[in-house]
């Protein structure tokens, strides 16, 4: 049977404090995991452009924040939408956010780029939600 492959996971997020808490949660349930924290929209923006599209197949698994200064979440995604289709096609996005805002609901169900939406913080059982039967922990 083939290993599966553990995608590469970024977080975008001006939460410092959360940025740390979803790592911790991810390199909990995945040790080997490369995790990336960004406390500034454009950066983390640079940093998926900069990826090389041949380093693996894996996909990059993007938590990012909706409410952010600078750059919203959205305007974000909007951005992220330009990038070179075969880098775009990898990048699975998780919106997190503080309150589950009807609005933001409603936005997120009609961007099919969108996978989910996820209350802060990230936790456990929505990892096991999102890698059913990959994640053994309580």
């Amino acid at each position: 049977m083939g290993q599966v492959s553990i995608p590469q996971f970024i977080i975008i997020d001006d939460d410092y404090i959360n940025n740390i808490l979803c790592r911790e949660y991810i390199l909990l349930a995945f040790p080997e995991a490369d995790v990336q924290s960004f406390t500034s929209a454009p950066a983390g923006l640079d940093y998926i452009d900069a990826q090389d599209n041949t380093r693996d197949e894996s996909d990059i698994m993007l938590f990012l924040d909706i409410n952010m200064p600078v750059m919203s979440g959205w305007e974000l995604l909007e951005r992220l939408m330009l990038l070179p289709d075969k880098l775009k096609q990898k990048v699975v996005v998780y919106m997190l956010t503080s309150s589950v805002d009807r609005d933001d609901l409603q936005i997120a169900e009609k961007i099919p780029f969108i996978s989910g939406l996820i209350e802060k913080p990230l936790s456990i059982p929505e990892l096991k939600k999102i890698f059913p039967g990959m994640i053994n922990l309580a």
